[in-house]
């Protein structure tokens, strides 16, 4: 592989339009079945109070399931964003194709714990890291 081919992340729009319209289908199948499933529980009668009290519930039943699904799906909106992106990772120094590479590299095998809060080892020095390196992206 090239540098330039790994170094790249290749946009999905497939997967990104199937993961949208599942987060638009499940609101909607699970409202249908909480209506569905509400209007078996409750006996249906002849009054209209207690017609108009099966309405209510059903509906209410719904309306809640739709509104619960839906905020839990909203959450995997962003990922179909990203999905749709392509990106290119600066590659630098030490850092390999993505930025896991990059952070490893920079930030070295040690763990946390050696650290202090400023990213200075215990034992003195950078810890490892260019004091005046930036992110990921570093302009040249």
């Amino acid at each position: 592989m090239t540098p330039s081919a790994t170094s790249r992340w290749r946009a999905r729009p497939i997967l990104s339009a199937i993961l949208s319209v599942t987060v638009l289908a499940i609101p909607l199948v699970g409202s249908v079945a909480a209506a569905v499933g509400m209007g078996h529980l409750l006996f249906r009668r002849g009054d209209v109070f207690e017609l108009v009290l099966w309405w209510s519930a059903v509906l209410g039943a719904s309306t809640l399931a739709f509104l619960i699904l839906e905020r839990m799906c909203r959450r995997l909106l962003p990922l179909a964003a990203l999905l749709k992106m392509t990106m290119l990772f600066a590659l630098s120094g030490s850092c390999s194709e993505t930025p896991e590479g990059c952070l490893a590299g920079r930030f070295g095998a040690r763990p946390r714990a050696s650290l202090d809060g400023r990213g200075q080892s215990r034992a003195g020095g950078s810890g490892g890291r260019d004091p005046h390196a930036g992110g990921f992206a570093e302009s040249t």
